[in-house]
């Protein structure tokens, strides 16, 4: 397999060739505009695959340690058509994997794994769950098998296995799309300083991204725009729970394990609930260590185990539940059986602003996603009076 530098001197050579024969006709004396425009795109692109392996070798594309900003070079792209900021942004969708669904620039990854490792994710569920979204498509498909195929043994030699007729069906959810607006200065754009104000500006944009969309993947209503969300699935199951002593929560939670292995025959992996509710349980819950344990400095969306399952904490877990309004929610389920699909995170200016003369630029960043459950009675929810402000 070629290198990346390889495939770049490669793309040099054509471009260069490409540029000679377009130079030859343009120079001809039967030369057309069309011939001139066409040397002309020559030119730019011989130029843009030179920059682009110059940056390579100079280690100029967007990184944390880098000069270059990403932020500055979307709105100096768009709003002054600035061409060196048009090639990095090229050079950079070009030489990584992406999925674009508006035309706008794909988020770098170092800038996502900044906000999700800081400490602070929005989105534990939606990190846990996440799986690629397909290309295109207002819907996403999802077959699912509700009648299996069996095995047997072989009743003796030359006997053969009773024939099934396995019964599938199918699931469409919506495709959803999250948005958020920044409008910024472009005296900022102009002296964003490299990496920093990258992590800076557009961390505060994806933060925004990021909480909306675990609450919808939770709470989602699934009308004016919203998809279902996990609390909202038609044939979840229940647990409730009446009493507020930490033991009495974690037998809930092995209750609605037990319900939701019943309801599909496969066993539950995860419990979600809310921070509030997960640090005063580890507080609470006495000498129930074998049932309960945290895990030691966590690097993702799992806080450590509760009766065999692995814990997530989610601040859109809601708190403002019941007749009172001040309980909360436990989901438990097998995540395996949730589909939470997504697109990249894009970032794009818009090209013009009610105020031009303020000289503003907008940043729109939008990321598309669906969720639902493949087996909604394997997502079981723990509620009722014992889930009021925990363990006062």
């Amino acid at each position: 397999m070629k290198s990346t530098r390889q495939l770049l001197d490669d793309r040099i050579d054509a471009a260069r060739l490409r540029l000679s024969e377009a130079a030859a006709r343009a120079a001809s004396s039967a030369a057309t505009p069309q011939d001139h425009v066409d040397a002309e795109n020559a030119i730019s692109d011989a130029v843009h695959w030179i920059d682009a392996r110059s940056k390579l070798l100079t280690g100029g594309r967007y990184r944390a340690d880098g000069s270059a900003s990403w932020v500055q070079d979307v709105g100096l792209a768009v709003k002054q058509l600035d061409q060196s900021a048009q090639r990095r942004l090229k050079l950079d969708a070009e030489l990584r994997s992406t999925m674009s669904n508006y035309g706008g620039n794909v988020v770098p990854q170092y800038l996502l794994d900044q906000v999700r490792l800081s400490g602070s994710s929005g989105r534990p569920v939606c990190d846990l769950l996440r799986q690629p979204l397909l290309a295109d498509g207002a819907t996403m498909t999802v077959v699912r098998v509700s009648t299996a195929t069996t095995a047997e043994a072989q009743s003796a030699e030359n006997t053969g296995a009773t024939a099934d007729d396995p019964a599938t069906s199918e699931i469409a959810l919506p495709v959803v799309t999250v948005i958020s607006e920044a409008t910024l200065s472009l005296q900022l754009l102009q002296r964003a300083a490299g990496s920093t104000a990258d992590s800076v500006l557009i961390g505060d944009l994806l933060r925004a991204l990021d909480a909306e969309q675990e609450r919808l993947v939770l709470n989602g209503s699934g009308s004016s725009g919203e998809p279902t969300g996990l609390l909202n699935q038609s044939g979840i199951g229940t647990v409730s729970l009446t009493s507020t002593s930490a033991p009495d929560l974690l037998d809930a939670v092995a209750d609605a394990a037990q319900e939701s292995f019943v309801a599909t025959g496969e066993p539950a992996d995860t419990v979600i609930l809310s921070p509030r509710r997960w640090t005063r349980t580890l507080a609470k819950a006495g000498n129930y260590g074998a049932a309960l344990s945290a895990a030691v400095a966590p690097t993702g969306p799992v806080r450590g185990q509760m009766v065999g399952l692995d814990v997530v904490t989610s601040k859109a877990v809601p708190a403002t539940l019941g007749a009172s309004t001040d309980q909360d929610v436990v989901i438990v389920c097998r995540r395996s059986d949730i589909v939470m699909a997504e697109s990249d995170a894009e970032v794009f200016p818009l090209k013009d602003t009610s105020n031009n003369s303020a000289l503003q630029v907008d940043l729109v960043g939008a990321r598309s996603f669906v969720v639902g459950a493949i087996r909604p009675a394997g997502v079981v929810k723990i509620t009722g009076a014992g889930l009021v402000a925990p363990y006062a």
